[in-house]
């Protein structure tokens, strides 16, 4: 579990690219660019179902409800559980 803050840039598709599951559990967004730019390169990206971020993440079974820790914590489950989930959520992005 990694609570990287702040990363410039030049670091981002590294993490991105290398990040088992990346988990956008944000209550109001703008657009949701950090799970666009998480998909684009191939990371598994899960997200609430708030905001704009069902629209930019396009698949049902990747999203949660982020006011219920149950749901994120299955959801979180489920995806690090299941390789074949996380296979094709990468694909979908």
């Amino acid at each position: 579990l990694v609570f990287a803050g702040y990363a410039p840039d030049a670091d981002l598709v590294a993490l991105y690219s290398s990040c088992e599951l990346f988990v956008f559990p944000s209550l109001h967004e703008g657009f949701g660019l950090p799970a666009l730019e998480a998909m684009a390169c191939g990371a598994p990206t899960i997200g609430s179902d708030a905001s704009s971020i069902p629209e930019v993440i396009g698949e049902r079974d990747a999203l949660f409800d982020p006011k219920r820790l149950d749901d994120i914590a299955h959801k979180l489950t489920h995806a690090l559980d299941d390789a074949g989930f996380r296979r094709a959520l990468s694909e979908h992005g």
